[in-house]
């Protein structure tokens, strides 16, 4: 008697393979990843002001590919305060947003230049990610740059006043 196991089909393009003892061999899984998913978005981060949502799925960053999370948080924090192009895609509608890396306050010394954008990426390719914290602009807006100098302007006065 002879028995033969038809080739299984699984749900997204995954096969399983038999031998002839009738044992699996082989588990062919599809491994072809379009973007990176947002697990979740940081309040007042600069992924939250550009307009990024959780489940928008960022697939290229400046038009380069952006299929894993890792390389997506190394060209991210590398470019603090370098805007960039995020093609996304969001209810099956493409878009694109700018937005602009920042360097998050209070990080251990080796990582005072890498740049955040406040999005928890999906755990789809197996890498853990790290959320961005607290942030604040780095450039203060107008109003706080007169502020600081005119505060700079008093303390030399006050300072040149001891001497």
């Amino acid at each position: 008697m002879t028995v033969e196991r038809p080739q299984v089909d699984l749900s997204h393009g995954a096969r399983v393979h038999w031998s002839d003892d009738l044992k699996m061999t082989t588990l062919t899984l599809p491994f072809d990843p379009k973007g990176v998913r947002i697990a979740g978005v940081t309040k007042e981060s600069p992924a939250e002001a550009a307009g990024l949502k959780k489940d928008d799925v960022v697939l290229s960053i400046d038009d380069q590919p952006t299929n894993f999370r890792e390389r997506m948080m190394d060209y991210v924090g590398s470019r603090a305060g370098v805007p960039l192009t995020f093609h996304i895609l969001r209810d099956g509608k493409e878009l694109a947003l700018k937005i602009t890396p920042q360097v998050p306050l209070g990080l251990p010394p080796e990582m005072e230049k890498v740049g955040k954008i406040g999005a928890d990426l999906a755990n789809t390719d197996g890498l853990v990610g790290e959320n961005m914290g607290k942030s604040r602009l780095i450039y203060p807006h107008p109003a706080e740059q007169v502020r600081l100098s005119v505060m700079a302007i008093v303390n030399t006065v006050d300072c040149g006043a001891v001497a």
